[in-house]
């Protein structure tokens, strides 16, 4: 039987040398490469059923690359949803600030529900948010162009961000009647930009920010800042799913991380997401 193989070969030799390396190539070309099968971090080989990748999949949406790069354009009309006219004029006024030296995107960011508010957000590079002087020239600027971008009569216009001396006036209003009347409610503490606000079912408020998240029992009369290891530059998103639980995440993706809050807001711990 050997000898048979050995002769076959030796007859052979050329044609399987061919298919070798033929083999070889086509291997090469269609097999899996070793990169499809292994991963960085371990946290990578999860499903996607997996409670981490969901709370990623969930928090996505609320990161940002920096908040102190980031302003805000607001239109509202006060006496009803935005006319055509504004929304013309909310389009003149991205186009605008485009230009705006030391601006470096702008980006439309819809009309709200009940159709009287739109926004866009504005970009700023880092050499610019990271100088107090340089940031409160460009938010003048921005000013500037909104005005001159002569929006009609009865819009309203606001340009909202991170302040030059990392403080904001912070104003809570609530409505009790789904919206229609609005009455003032108390004031957050000015340290810090707000990122987001929420309440939990008994009306506790969180508050992030870039400096923690605030909590309010007593419906934004009184505020108290929450225990926990805060992370650098703050909290994008801050909500309570239950009167005593809640979800925040960071400002900063590199995190890898949400935290949550067992006590009502109180106090809040760092879980790690894989992947």
């Amino acid at each position: 039987m050997f000898a048979a193989i050995a002769r076959f070969d030796i007859r052979f030799r050329w044609l399987i040398v061919a298919v070798w390396l033929v083999g070889v190539i086509a291997g090469a070309r269609l097999l899996p490469g070793l990169t499809t099968v292994t991963h960085a971090s371990n946290g990578q080989f999860n499903s996607s059923s997996t409670p981490s990748v969901r709370a990623g999949q969930l928090a996505a949406p609320f990161q940002v690359v920096d908040p102190k790069q980031t302003a805000t354009i607001v239109a509202s009309r006060a006496s009803g949803p935005l006319t055509a006219a504004d929304a013309a004029a909310m389009s003149q006024v991205e186009q605008a600030v485009r230009q705006v030296p030391g601006v470096a995107s702008v980006k439309d960011g819809g009309t709200s529900p009940d159709g009287r508010a739109a926004q866009a957000a504005v970009a700023v590079p880092g050499s610019v948010s990271s100088s107090n002087s340089a940031a409160t020239d460009v938010v003048r600027r921005i000013r500037a162009a909104m005005v001159l971008a002569g929006p009609p009569p009865g819009l309203d216009l606001l340009c909202a961000g991170q302040s030059a001396d990392g403080r904001q006036r912070k104003t809570i209003y609530a409505s009790s009647d789904g919206g229609q009347i609005w009455r003032r409610a108390g004031q957050a503490p000015a340290a810090g930009t707000a990122f987001f606000l929420s309440g939990s079912p008994s009306g506790t408020l969180v508050l992030a920010t870039s400096l923690g998240i605030e909590v309010s029992a007593d419906g934004g009369a009184s505020w108290s800042a929450a225990g926990g290891a805060i992370p650098p530059g703050g909290f994008a998103y801050a909500g309570m799913t239950t009167d005593a639980q809640g979800v925040a995440v960071p400002a900063d993706p590199a995190q890898h991380a949400v935290w949550f809050t067992y006590d009502g807001g109180r106090t809040w711990q760092r879980s790690p997401v894989s992947g």
